[in-house]
């Protein structure tokens, strides 16, 4: 599950897509004078012939098979590709998790249970007006999807609009310092 503005609910994603635009980036700076969207394919082809640093290996490889052309084939090592898929996926699982365990030591749960009210931050900052509130509310929280991910009852018609993410949420407390 993906919530809408929140960046960080989707790492990978936005990590590849901050490589790739850094990379476009160079290149236009470099003199480069093609069109934007064909210098994305030859940064998309860099990036898959690029040793990750997670993994270990390149993605062509990983995926297809491929080795670097740059190297002459006399110097490539044989490779074994279902033991290096393993080797990758270990590294990856390993790299989670102590990205996970140091996140985790930042993270406070908020623990929204249905029933309860939540005011729900109200759009990007970038598009708010200056005098729009900062959030909406309070609306009853439906259902916990997941440990980041709400469904919340603001009234929007598709199902989708109406899940956020931990972070768009803030517990509503009733004038007497209590809650809602």
């Amino acid at each position: 599950f993906t919530s809408i503005n929140n960046a960080a609910s989707n790492g990978l994603n936005e990590r590849v897509n901050q490589t790739l635009v850094n990379g476009i980036r160079c290149k236009l700076n470099g003199g480069d004078r093609r069109a934007w969207s064909k210098i994305a394919e030859d940064c998309v082809d860099e990036y898959n012939r690029t040793t990750h640093s997670v993994t270990k290996f390149e993605p062509d490889y990983l995926m297809y098979g491929k080795t670097s052309d740059i190297i002459p084939r006399e110097l490539i090592e044989s490779r074994d590709m279902q033991k290096d898929r393993s080797e990758a996926l270990l590294n990856s699982i390993s790299n989670f998790e102590r990205n996970k365990r140091r996140i985790d030591r930042l993270r406070k749960d908020e623990g929204f249970r249905a029933g309860e009210y939540a005011y729900v931050e109200n759009g990007n900052r970038l598009n708010r007006g200056k005098l729009e509130e900062v959030r909406g509310g309070p609306f009853r929280v439906v259902k916990k999807i997941s440990n980041s991910m709400y469904e919340i009852d603001c009234g929007k018609r598709k199902k989708e609009a109406n899940l956020f993410h931990v972070s768009k949420l803030r517990r509503a407390k009733a004038l007497g310092g209590g809650e809602v």
